[in-house]
């Protein structure tokens, strides 16, 4: 091979490396950029509607004394607490109770897929 033909197979890699890179930036910019950028604003919204509800420090502290006397005086405690909260503040409750009831039925699932394949392979395994 001359040195001429070895020069355009270099020039030929580095184009193509470019042009994937390119591609890659864009195939980012339009599909993930978007999806971490909505997580961003909602995460923010919470956070801003959470803040001007109610101080978070506060309710700590009350649920700590409280849960100090016991899981009896518990349940009281929070029925009243949502009931005499902003609906605002209730609604990000439900929502972020409902959002981690879905997540945890869907990470115990996810579990059970995991425990049933490796049960197979262990079966495998053995025999």
């Amino acid at each position: 091979m001359n040195p001429q033909n070895l020069n355009n197979i270099g020039l030929n890699i580095k184009l193509k490396e470019r042009v994937m890179r390119r591609i890659y930036a864009i195939w980012f910019v339009r599909r993930i950029l978007p999806r971490f950028g909505g997580v961003a604003v909602g995460i923010f919204v919470a956070y801003r509607v959470t803040a001007q509800s109610f101080f978070v420090a506060k309710i700590l502290e009350n649920f700590l004394t409280v849960s100090a006397g016991g899981l009896s005086s518990l349940s009281p405690f929070v029925i009243s607490a949502l009931a005499h909260a902003d609906p605002r503040a209730a609604l990000v409750i439900a929502l972020s109770v409902v959002a981690a009831g879905l997540l945890s039925f869907k990470l115990l699932s996810d579990i059970r897929v995991v425990l049933r394949e490796s049960d197979g392979l262990l079966r495998l395994q053995r025999n």
